[in-house]
Formats: C-alpha cells, sequence, structure tokens
C-alpha cells in the first residue's frame, strides 16, 4: 500500500508538471498568434499605403479566353468569373519596397482588389501560381495558362525570384494556344 501512494503521489506531481508546461506554451504562443491576426480590411488593404519612392504597373489579363471559350471549362462560362473586356485588373500603378518580387507586388493587388489567387511554393523564390480568378492551368485546353511578362519579355525565372526595378510594367496573361506561348516569346 504504502509503494502504491508513493508512486500515485509521484504521477500526480509529473500530471501537474505536464500541466503547467502546456499552460507555460500556451501563453507563450497566444498573444504570438493573436498578434499576428488580421481583420479583413487589413488583409485585404495589404498595400502599406507608404510611398517608397519604387513604382512598377501591374496588369492582369485573360481576354485571350474569350476567343477559345468552346475550350472553356463549363462551370466557369457561367457566373461572371471575368469581366467582358477580359482585364482582371486594368494597370494599376504600386509602390513597392527594394528587394520585392513580381510575385510580392501580384499578392499585394489580389489582396487589395479581393482578387482570387492561388499558388504553390516550396521556398521563397519558388513559387508557382497556380490560378488568377478561378482560371487555372488547363481551365481553357491543354495550352492554356498563366503567364508574366516583365517590361513586354517573357521571364526568365520564376515570379519570386523576379526582383523588381523602379518603373518595371508586369503584365500577367492567360494564354490559350501555343501560338500566344511563342508569341509571348516562351
Amino acid at each position: 500500500g504504502r509503494l502504491h501512494a508513493v508512486g500515485e503521489k509521484r504521477m500526480k506531481t509529473k500530471q501537474i508538471g505536464i500541466g503547467f508546461c502546456v499552460i507555460g506554451a500556451a501563453l507563450c504562443v497566444v498573444p504570438w498568434i493573436v498578434h499576428n491576426v488580421q481583420t479583413p480590411a487589413e488583409y485585404y488593404g495589404a498595400s502599406s499605403g507608404e510611398d517608397t519612392g519604387l513604382h512598377a504597373s501591374i496588369s492582369i489579363d485573360c481576354s485571350r479566353v474569350y476567343g477559345a471559350w468552346d475550350q472553356l471549362d463549363p462551370a466557369l462560362q457561367t457566373g461572371g468569373y471575368f469581366p467582358e473586356n477580359g482585364q482582371i485588373l486594368p494597370e494599376e500603378q504600386v509602390s513597392f519596397s527594394d528587394g520585392d518580387t513580381v510575385f510580392d507586388v501580384l499578392q499585394q493587388v489580389t489582396r487589395q482588389h479581393q482578387i482570387q489567387m492561388e499558388y504553390q511554393s516550396t521556398g521563397a523564390s519558388d513559387v508557382y501560381v497556380q490560378g488568377i480568378s478561378y482560371l487555372y492551368e488547363f481551365s481553357c485546353g491543354a495550352q492554356s495558362g498563366w503567364i508574366y511578362l516583365v517590361n513586354g519579355k517573357a521571364a526568365d525565372r520564376g515570379c519570386g525570384a523576379y526582383v523588381l526595378s523602379d518603373g518595371d510594367v508586369i503584365e500577367w496573361r492567360y494564354i490559350v494556344s501555343e501560338a500566344q506561348w511563342q508569341e509571348a516569346g516562351i
């Protein structure tokens, strides 16, 4: 009986110790989580609003979809996913920080304008944009997908690795045919 009572007392002490560790960890984590919570206005207004002195323009265009409407995923043919002129985002001037990439600016404007955008990332500079405004690779045929150009030229690296310079012009285009890929220089 006495050994059993000592063993029970040790178990209760261990349980209390573990309980204090869990509570202590929670007290450390909760302020961090709460600190990083954003309101919808903060999330969607991702731009700091500060003029950093560095500017670029960006546009997002899916007008080529209308020339291949018969190939477009039927689920996207209704519901008003795309503006009639194909300009998901007409050309817009943005301010960016030194070291920002094409992806940083894309993420900023899609949040700010509440445009759906999905991407995959395996590292800071390895980003693949899967879809914008519910248009994904192959949504409009076997040759369809998103590309980006900077200053009228197809980029030679991923959007997460392309560091912007002041005055750059970024164009995101949804391409639907091999000829359009070639026209873009890809």
